[in-house]
């Protein structure tokens, strides 16, 4: 189907969204919740904090300069959310042990600039000798360079955080299992509580797994208490697998699931409905209880900034399309049919030349800056959602949504 008008437009791309569920839900045998549907301005504040947020995680949202790596897969849990097996050559991966001085020096190679690393796994500390081999070649090229490590904490033992700290780790991030034992998280909670003697930055980071708010309220109030630096309170997701754990604990799939569609490289799957809420419901807990750590919240959708920001960056644009602030889609005002003759006689009034009127398709696209121009015309203007690909050396932008907007009401600042 060929849209020739807006109607037909988001049609086109609202049944491309039905497939979609409808595919997921009969693959899996998950339920959308589509009794709490997310607003875009919901799916679309995915990073909120207080008091403090990692730059790590301020970098992240870009991904400019900052690059996470593993030396193996394998691990010492085995949680049912857990993504990992959603990456390429997974089981070689949990198999295999890179040399850690060989992927310190091919993150170099690949950005001499490179301001933030990371470590991650699978669990990075079973492998701790080059584990320290990672940190000492990156801080040998440069000291300036912030590094960070994941960690289940387990493993963890004074001497090796001497190790790390003599590598100058700024940051270690503990996950906390609820699916273990009171009496074992209890001892992840002292290690913890050492960390902070070696490590300028101890951060916990665990998603928050709907029906386990009274939990997570006393570990956070418990990490106030230690003295860590911050907690990362992550969207908790479905990883597309293990789909009968979840739908034994009678979880539900967030709806929509995504604001705009798109084949997102993070593989942390679909988010799980409910840990939104429980997650901004432990922030203002904790404001009002004036916490001085800080406290995070890392949405799904936050995951996928960094892969659309340096997508829509990698080339220049043309002048009818804005790189959205919020979400980094390239967006432009889309008129059809009847209403291109009117929207391009007050465009050329206005002297503003620089739009796309494209015959084959019966369409004009034009900044969104000047929506406003037509507050008081009776037209109908879709806001279009674009992406630049590359395939084959080949670019081109590719739209993955249109949605009308209301011109009477439009701030450009909002989109």
């Amino acid at each position: 189907m060929i849209p020739n008008n807006l109607a037909t437009s988001i049609q086109m791309y609202n049944k491309i969204e039905n497939d979609f569920i409808n595919s997921i839900e009969q693959q899996y045998g998950l339920k959308f919740d589509k009794h709490n549907i997310y607003s875009s301005d919901r799916m679309y504040s995915p990073s909120e904090y207080i008091n403090f947020k990692s730059s790590a995680c301020i970098a992240c949202e870009k991904g400019i300069d900052s690059r996470s790596d593993f030396l193996s897969l394998k691990c010492n849990k085995s949680c049912y959310f857990c993504f990992n097996p959603n990456q390429i050559d997974f089981l070689d991966n949990t198999q295999n042990i890179k040399k850690g001085q060989s992927i310190a020096n091919h993150l170099l190679k690949e950005n001499p600039r490179i301001q933030y690393v990371a470590l991650t796994g699978g669990e990075p500390l079973l492998h701790k000798k080059e584990a320290i081999n990672f940190f000492q070649r990156i801080e040998r090229f440069n000291s300036k360079i912030h590094k960070r490590l994941y960690t289940n904490g387990e493993l963890i033992d004074t001497f090796i955080l001497k190790k790390l700290k003599n590598c100058n780790l700024q940051e270690i991030r503990f996950s906390i299992k609820l699916e273990d034992s009171l009496e074992k998280q209890a001892d992840i909670l002292e290690k913890i509580e050492e960390a902070r003697y070696y490590i300028p930055d101890v951060i916990v980071e665990m998603p928050v797994i709907p029906k386990t708010y009274s939990h997570m309220e006393n570990i956070i109030t418990t990490l106030e208490s230690i003295g860590v630096r911050g907690i990362n309170l992550l969207e908790f997701c479905f990883p597309l697998h293990n789909e009968k754990e979840f739908i034994r604990r009678g979880f539900l799939l967030k709806y929509p699931p995504f604001q705009v569609y798109y084949n997102y490289w993070y593989s942390g799957g679909l988010a799980i409905a409910g840990s939104e809420e429980d997650s901004l419901k432990l922030l203002r807990f904790a404001k009002q209880n004036n916490f001085k750590m800080g406290i995070h919240y890392c949405s799904l959708a936050n995951k996928h900034l960094g892969q659309i920001y340096q997508y829509n960056t990698a080339y220049p644009i043309d002048k009818w399309f804005y790189l959205s602030e919020k979400d980094y889609f390239l967006k432009s005002a889309k008129v059809y049919d009847n209403d291109i003759h009117c929207v391009e006689h007050v465009l050329r009034k206005n002297n503003l030349l620089q739009y796309n009127k494209n015959d084959d398709y019966n369409f004009l696209e034009f900044h969104p800056k000047y929506i406003t121009l037509f507050d008081m015309v009776n037209i109908d203007i879709g806001m279009s959602y674009n992406i630049i690909e590359e395939i084959n050396s080949n670019v081109f932008i590719k739209e993955l949504k249109i949605e009308k907007i209301d011109q009477k009401n439009f701030i450009l600042q909002t989109i």
